[in-house]
């Protein structure tokens, strides 16, 4: 280091600087000319301790992070053995969140696996996610993420998957599906947990929440499943409040989160004039009920089920 950094240190700390032939008296053989001293050593301890307090919390602000607990599960139609379908979705899972902890302080663990039963004879996606909800609890984990290998879906914009809205226990995705692979696959479970953090519909074709995935992009090796500016923006603030807030409800987020998600969310309708995500989600954040002042997150870090934003409401006689 220079002399002129062991001059301004050694001013902070009360070292003299020694005179010598003309005045001229280099100040790192002042530091070592002073390095018995009890002020000297007593200083560089405390300057040690400071730096050291300072290098750990920034490290631990860098770190912070939420770690959601999941119960995978399949329905009685996985043809596979337990070994082989808890291998594979676990891996899956794992790459999913390493993408998510990317744009968020977010990450997703298997907790647990599982089975449910699935009805043959439901072959629509909203009536499937509604009878895996009844079916399935979460617990052990925070979260049920299921994977259907029914084949019967109805084809459309939301093929492969689907949750309730933003921070809802349940996601169900499809499975077993002829012409998807296992990179699209993951790209589904993406958007879904996107969809859990907040993100909506993008008009960005790079982006995993444009409208329509499985459409043959991620099956290229020079594609990278992410998110767009947009979403990432919203996947930050939700999970940022699921993080130091321990908000485990969407309707709980701050009113100033709130207001900052409106911005994001009509930009994203701006784009999408004909999607009805973004406006759920503004129609959302304007029905949800500000949080109570004597409110407190639940003592267990599980989701709750909560109401279905897409829900249209009921006609009147």
């Amino acid at each position: 280091m220079s002399n002129t950094f062991f001059a301004k240190l050694g001013s902070r700390i009360g070292l003299r600087r020694p005179s010598g032939p003309c005045g001229k008296v280099s100040c790192r053989q002042a530091f070592r000319s002073n390095h018995q001293t009890p002020v000297y050593r007593v200083s560089v301890i405390l300057l040690a301790v400071f730096l050291a307090a300072l290098s750990g919390s920034a490290k631990t602000l860098s770190a912070a992070e939420t770690i959601i607990y999941v119960q995978v599960l399949v329905d009685d139609e996985e043809v596979a053995n337990s070994s082989v379908w808890q291998q594979r979705l676990q891996e899956r899972v794992d790459a999913a969140s390493d993408i998510i902890s990317q744009y968020s302080s977010v990450r997703f663990k298997v907790r647990s696996f599982g089975k449910w039963h699935s009805d043959n004879r439901i072959r629509d996606l909203n009536r499937s996610l509604r009878e895996f909800e009844q079916e399935v609890t979460p617990k052990p984990g925070q979260i049920a993420i299921g994977f259907s290998s029914q084949y019967q879906f109805k084809r459309g914009l939301n093929t492969l998957g689907g949750t309730r809205g933003p921070l809802h226990s349940h996601v169900l995705l499809r499975e077993s599906s002829p012409k998807t692979f296992e990179p699209e696959k993951l790209e589904a479970l993406v958007h879904e947990l996107g969809h859990f953090l907040g993100a909506a519909h993008s008009a960005d074709p790079n982006s995993a929440m444009r409208p329509v995935i499985g459409d043959g992009k991620a099956r290229s090796a020079n594609f990278k499943i992410g998110f767009d500016p947009i979403n990432t923006k919203i996947m930050r603030m939700v999970s940022s409040e699921v993080t130091y807030f321990k908000v485990r409800r969407y309707a709980n987020l701050s009113d100033r989160t709130k207001e900052r998600l409106l911005v994001e969310y009509e930009r994203l309708a701006k784009q999408l004039p004909s999607d009805p995500a973004a406006k759920k989600f503004i129609e959302f954040i304007k029905k949800s009920k500000p949080p109570s002042e004597n409110s407190k997150p639940p003592a267990s870090l599980y989701f709750p089920p909560q109401d279905d934003p897409f829900k249209l409401p009921k006609k009147k006689n």
